[in-house]
């Protein structure tokens, strides 16, 4: 093998390593997390201009960060927490056929939340 057959390898395994890293950090990466912040909070804005208030709402949240931002800004309004549902951020699902199948993995909400009104009648 010469030096620069081993150079070429040596980049190669490099980048291989490098894509697979930024692949696994995609997991972790949020880069959305301020698009849907900035939602929820402009849905609480428009839930407190609105007379009379509604006695429920239901939320679904994608992170527990997002969960935990909007239950703030949602008990400043009165609202608290009447019933939650926390499951797996991904659905799988395998599909039967020649050489074992395939696996396929949907995100999905991970949070489901239903807030009521203190004071309310249910």
């Amino acid at each position: 093998m010469t030096l620069t057959s081993a150079l070429v390898l040596l980049i190669a395994l490099a980048l291989l390593g490098l894509v697979t890293t930024a692949y696994r950090a995609g997991d972790t990466l949020d880069l959305a997390g301020p698009f849907r912040d900035h939602a929820l909070a402009r849905a609480a804005r428009k839930l407190a201009s609105e007379q009379p208030l509604p006695d429920t709402i239901e939320r679904a949240y994608w992170r527990a960060g997002d969960y935990v931002r909007d239950s703030q800004r949602l008990k400043a309004l009165g609202y608290s927490v009447t019933s939650e549902s926390v499951t797996e951020p991904y659905i799988v699902h395998h599909i039967p056929g020649r050489g074992g199948g395939r696996t396929i993995k949907h995100r999905v909400p991970m949070c489901h939340i239903t807030y009521g009104r203190r004071g309310s009648r249910a």
